[in-house]
């Protein structure tokens, strides 16, 4: 990890300012990262959206608006269900997120999000 990333995200954080994770990394890889660089803050809720279809991916987005505060770490597959048929809704609870982190995310979902 480069030198001050931990200290910049926390600073970061502290301001108030939300900061997005987009990789290619796996869930586990990804999730460690934001751990040990302080994307999350300790002891802060972390909420893991993996779902392979339309309903699991409502259901478990459900649970996770009822976890005010929490972060969100999101695989391009559910991320891409949840895009495709509620994304208003979707993007608004994720934006409102302290931090979030998209793994397994392909280029063209990157830009997506960026957008």
């Amino acid at each position: 990890m480069q030198d001050q990333v931990s200290s910049t995200l926390e600073t970061l954080r502290n301001a108030g300012v939300r900061v997005w994770m987009l990789t290619g990394d796996k869930v586990e890889t990804a999730t460690c990262i934001a751990v040990s660089s302080h994307l999350f803050a300790r002891n802060q809720p972390v909420f893991t959206l993996q779902a392979r279809n339309k309903e699991e991916a409502e259901e478990q987005f459900n649970r996770f608006q009822k976890r005010p505060g929490a972060c969100l770490v999101i695989d391009g597959e559910s991320l891409s269900i949840c895009t495709d048929n509620f994304a208003r809704q979707f993007i608004e609870v994720a934006c409102n997120c302290p931090s979030v982190v998209c793994c397994r995310c392909a280029p063209t979902q990157k830009a997506l999000i960026v957008r």
